[in-house]
């Protein structure tokens, strides 16, 4: 098998592996989603790995907090646009997990949506959820895929307890 021992699959980008057996194991599996095509992407990869029929499966959004004035002792305080954009990103987490239960081919699935930095969000979800397992693609490709870049995937590998499969954005067939 490429990238690994027979018998193994490829967990991160680190060369990290756990028997295919543990894959399957898995019962509580975490899905960080913005609904890009790569945040997609990686759910029915998790659907098919996993075969997640009986599954506890969490869909994951994380929406940034608020903007911040230059120093890190002042916010923002609410007003109509600032509310606004509250209700957008809202609005657009929540599209995100209903396109990745439609990927999902309708299984049953929670959603949550966090307000953090990325990594610090799936961190802490994974702290609240007690996954056995997390999911994520390695880049988000739409507006709330900002939030979902190899840099956080990377984060979120390296100070997770639990496994993380990031899983790559397949390259468009018509590329060399």
């Amino acid at each position: 098998m490429p990238g690994g021992m027979p018998g193994r699959r490829t967990i991160d980008g680190r060369g990290s592996t756990m028997p295919a057996a543990a894959i399957i194991s898995a019962r509580r599996i975490l899905i960080a989603t913005d609904g890009s095509p790569g945040a997609l992407h990686a759910a029915r990869w998790a659907a098919a790995t996993f075969g997640l029929d009986t599954d506890d499966i969490i869909l994951l959004t994380v929406v940034e907090p608020p903007a911040r004035l230059g120093r890190a002792d002042i916010f923002l305080l609410p007003n109509d646009a600032i509310q606004d954009a509250a209700d957008q990103s809202v609005d657009e987490a929540v599209a995100a997990i209903a396109a990745t239960r439609t990927a999902l081919g309708g299984r049953p699935a929670r959603g949550a949506v966090m307000q953090a930095a990325p990594a610090d969000g799936i961190l802490r979800a994974i702290e609240w959820f007690r996954p056995d397992a997390v999911v994520l693609g390695k880049r988000g490709l739409g507006r709330l895929g900002r939030r979902l870049l190899g840099s956080v995937s990377a984060a979120v590998a390296a100070r997770s307890p639990v496994p993380v499969f990031v899983v790559p954005t397949p390259l468009p067939e018509d590329r060399p």
